[in-house]
């Protein structure tokens, strides 16, 4: 069993009209969404044997707070520079290339494409994911490769704004 976290980064800042969108900082809800949802993720009993982020600031540091609250090591945080921009299909490729000997794996990435992701591996309508949020899809295979669209099952669903004293 293979088990993939998709995470959407944190909520991010436009008020520096100057930085390009590689470059753009969390805000201060992202600051606070980003450990509070590592926390969460933290209650559903899961540790990771990998987490991969795309290396966009917003999404890095998105990852890095959240390993945080996992006690999983930020300097073991794998950046990909395929995730920014990436497609499903670029997605795929990367969820493909993850060695085997890790079972539970988080990619850190972007919207469009990060829910669309989430959405084809499940087999769901598309529903896009708020920023922050974490979708646990469990597969029944033993190698990465063997993922495709309509082969895993949504495990967990949570998402700041879906918390009670968050909305």
């Amino acid at each position: 069993m293979q088990r993939l976290y998709l995470i959407r980064h944190a909520k991010s800042s436009w008020k520096q009209g100057n930085l390009s969108d590689f470059d753009r900082p969390l805000n201060d809800r992202g600051q606070h969404d980003a450990p509070l949802m590592g926390k969460i993720i933290a209650q559903h009993g899961v540790t990771l044997d990998r987490l991969i982020a795309s290396p966009a600031l917003r999404a890095i540091t998105t990852a890095r707070l959240i390993a945080e609250s996992l006690n999983y090591p930020p300097a073991d945080i794998q950046e990909d520079a395929n995730i920014y921009g990436a497609d499903t299909a670029q997605l795929l490729n990367t969820i493909h290339s993850i060695d085997d000997q890790y079972q539970h794996v988080a990619l850190v990435g972007h919207n469009p494409f990060i829910s669309a992701t989430a959405n084809a591996l499940c087999g769901q309508p598309n529903e896009e994911m708020p920023t922050c949020a974490v979708i646990a899809i469990e597969f029944n295979c033993t190698s990465w490769s063997e993922i495709a669209p309509g082969t895993g099952t949504c495990v967990f669903y949570e998402y700041p704004k879906k918390l009670p004293n968050e909305k």
